[in-house]
């Protein structure tokens, strides 16, 4: 969660987070359905989503805790295959990006 904020607490820019999903070969149009433990941090990515005009996304409201709950849904065990993590590296609290900000 800590890719989805700037260093003082506030929303990144949405464009930063849709370029790292870009990254991992998230496009707009996908059918999308954000999941956490219970389904709170799922909603900020579901939100940004929504104020970008993403239509295909959904919060998956059970969460990893009631998905992992029931035999019948499948359960990845290691790292995918070509996993690599995005470099989300948010240096916004060094230089100003006037203008893509949710603050501006």
């Amino acid at each position: 969660m800590a890719d989805y904020y700037d260093p003082d607490g506030t929303l990144r820019n949405p464009n930063e987070i849709f370029a790292l999903w870009k990254g991992q070969g998230i496009e707009k149009n996908d059918k999308l359905a954000f999941y956490c433990g219970i389904g709170w941090r799922a909603g900020v990515s579901w939100f940004m989503a929504q104020l970008a005009g993403w239509e295909n996304t959904v919060v998956y409201d059970g969460g990893w805790n009631q998905w992992q709950m029931d035999s019948i849904y499948p359960i990845q065990k290691g790292v995918p295959n070509n996993y690599s993590k995005p470099d989300a590296k948010n240096d916004f609290g060094k230089a100003m990006k006037k203008g893509n900000s949710c603050k501006s």
